[in-house]
């Protein structure tokens, strides 16, 4: 059968670099640009002046190097945050139109250093934590990374960070090269190091790492293996984030990936589409990923199986090949996997007996935005508690949001689900790094609402916060 294979972890020489370890006030913002330094410019900065009135003097004096009189910035600084220009992208295409302008996007940094942030708080609530994580960027160039197609923006993803450069021996070809540059993309080391040490700063327990599939080849292992071994020398045996596999099945019959993605699998034919899945993601993923980085409920491996319409007869995965395909991976690793199947898969009794748990993707239209599953005395709740993807579905291209647009940019859903579930087994978080569909709860530069930056770890500290055992809500 041809299928991709993807080994155990192959060598690598790498370098360590001392970290630095900082507390969250480490982060501070630039200066207030002063109106009179700027003048006109083909690439207009969205990201200069924090207060409505000095953003909208920046844009004005970029788009026209003239000073605005002070009753149309009030004006203008009015419309920020309402209905009308919900973000500071849909105030700056307002702007550009009046102005007759139609310049290029441009995102910078307010912040005057990304700063690494290293150790884990004290966890005190019983709760496991975790988040999904996605690792397709092709920063800086498209389809996922550059300008237009986020709203938020990381460091790396529109140009190289120092942040995340890496060690690495030159023996390693495409991973030393990837990361030399430190762009966000999962074929530097330094993108896997960073959000790895970031989401153990953040006290989050696991990552699921979302796996479409041809992702699985060898620089992306290589580069996650140096990362989670750095890691380790540097905070000891076990302080690494665990790892589960969040299989996406979006890439089966699609065109992109060569002939053995574009069948989709009929779930009719149980034995042979049993054995084309386990073999296409679940075997090379845990054969990648060290067995000490496995994360377990009770003892076993986690995977969740999303659902993308992408399955042929998909009503008979869980009850017909989903055992089958725990079977497969109980005679290769000698244990059965913990697996939680998307809403879509559960067609009662005959799905459940074989699926360990559930869960809803969506959750913005379900009660308190998350989804909460107790099959076989495991509570697992999942949520969705951020959302902006405008921008993507617009040919990520920067568009104004409209009132029917779903935005959900700050930390209101995120607080109330943390103070919830401080009781439950396992929360999932959707996700921890979406940027196209601009759920993430990463390190971001530029996170604003209510008239403000919030820092870049701002939801990191939320996560930190309520592991320790603190009540967030006031």
């Amino acid at each position: 059968m041809n299928y991709p294979v993807c080994s155990a972890l192959l060598a690598f020489t790498l370098t360590l670099a001392s970290p630095v370890t900082v507390s969250a006030d480490s982060f501070s913002l630039n200066p207030e640009p002063a109106p009179d330094s700027l003048t006109v410019t083909r690439k207009v900065d969205v990201n200069l002046g924090e207060s409505p009135q000095a953003f909208v003097t920046a844009l004005w004096r970029q788009l026209t190097g003239e000073t605005p009189p002070p009753d149309w910035v009030e004006k203008n600084a009015a419309k920020l945050g309402s209905p009308v220009a919900r973000r500071r992208i849909d105030l700056a295409l307002q702007v550009a139109a009046e102005a007759k302008v139609s310049p290029e996007w441009v995102y910078s940094d307010p912040w005057t250093a990304q700063v690494r942030l290293n150790g884990a708080p004290e966890k005190k609530v019983k709760r496991d934590v975790g988040a999904v994580f996605m690792f397709f960027f092709t920063s800086p160039k498209a389809p996922n990374g550059g300008p237009g197609w986020a709203n938020n923006h990381v460091p790396g993803m529109l140009t190289p960070s120092e942040q995340l450069r890496f060690d690495l021996s030159p023996a390693n070809g495409e991973v030393a090269a990837a990361a030399r540059l430190g762009y966000y993309q999962s074929q530097n080391p330094g993108f896997w190091y960073q959000e790895l040490n970031d989401a153990r700063y953040a006290g989050l327990d696991f990552l699921l790492l979302n796996t479409y599939g041809p992702d699985l080849d060898a620089p992306n292992v290589i580069a996650l293996g140096a990362a989670l071994e750095r890691i380790e020398s540097e905070n000891g045996v076990g302080s690494a984030i665990k790892l589960a596999l969040f299989d996406d099945t979006w890439t089966w019959g699609e065109p992109y990936f060569g002939p053995f993605w574009q069948k989709s699998p009929d779930c009719t034919a149980a034995d042979r589409t049993a054995l084309l899945l386990y073999e296409a993601k679940w075997r090379p993923f845990f054969q990648g990923v060290p067995k000490k980085n496995w994360y377990l409920i009770n003892g076993r491996p986690f995977i969740t199986f999303y659902n993308c319409d992408k399955l042929l007869h998909s009503e008979a995965f869980a009850s017909e090949v989903l055992p089958r395909m725990k079977a497969l991976f109980k005679t290769d690793f000698g244990v059965e996997p913990f697996v939680s199947i998307d809403r879509a898969y559960d067609k009662g009794e005959a799905s459940r007996v074989a699926a360990d748990t559930g869960f809803q993707w969506y959750t913005f239209d379900a009660k308190n935005q998350r989804s909460t599953v107790k099959w076989h005395d495991v509570e697992l709740t999942h949520s969705m508690v951020r959302w902006d993807s405008v921008s993507r579905e617009a040919g990520k291209h920067e568009t104004v949001a409209t009132v029917f647009d779903v935005l959900h940019k700050d930390d209101r859903i995120l607080i109330k689900l943390l103070d919830d579930t401080r009781d439950t087994n396992v929360l999932v978080i959707a996700t921890w790094n979406d940027l196209g569909e601009g759920t993430g709860i990463n390190r971001s530069y530029d996170y604003y609402w209510d008239g403000r930056w919030h820092a870049p770890d701002h939801f990191m500290q939320l996560i930190r916060r309520s592991q320790a055992g603190e009540t967030l809500a006031p």
